[in-house]
């Protein structure tokens, strides 16, 4: 009898296994890489979200960044991650941590399945980092990681963004 038993459990697990979901290639955060293949994804709350490929972009100006991750078409967006130093000149790699009012840095948070805007100026106390590990202002690359806290206008709620990273090429 304990035979049966012991199968029985070995099927109801079997069973089981084969229930879990394991995680696709699609909701994989993209690796963290530095040769500009045009990736975008970090974490809100603990869940994956990826920038899409083609939509997501890096733009770089007289020192200024802006490093956009983007689902949905430039037209009509569902949902974006921004991060914009626009008042300070980025000239090489290295790490850079900003305060919610450093007029330096924005950045932005758009979901679509929470329908608000979330800015980290918006977040008293809150921080962001931006790590550059690659930045080639001449072949025109530009990779790191990122993250942030921010709040929506009302201060009532707000996301935490980790784990970012981004690897882009721009023209």
């Amino acid at each position: 009898m304990s035979h049966i038993k012991l199968l029985l459990l070995i099927t109801s697990l079997s069973c089981l296994s084969l229930h879990c979901k394991k995680e696709s290639e699609e909701d994989k955060l993209p690796p963290a890489t530095a040769s500009g293949k045009q990736t975008f994804g970090c974490k809100i709350n603990g869940k994956n979200w990826i920038g899409e490929t083609g939509n997501s972009t890096a733009e770089y100006w007289q020192g200024r960044i802006k490093i956009t991750g983007l689902q949905g078409s430039n037209l009509s967006p569902k949902a974006s991650i921004m991060i914009g130093i626009v008042d300070y000149a980025i000239t090489k790699p290295g790490y850079y941590e900003f305060k919610y009012d450093d007029p330096a840095i924005r950045c932005t948070a758009t979901l679509e399945e929470i329908q608000e805007n979330y800015e980290l100026d918006y977040c008293p106390g809150g921080k962001a980092a931006l790590n550059i590990t690659r930045f080639d202002t001449i072949q025109g690359y530009i990779s790191g990681q990122f993250n942030f806290v921010a709040c929506n206008k009302e201060k009532t709620s707000y996301i935490i963004v980790t784990e970012g990273r981004f690897d882009f090429k721009y023209k």
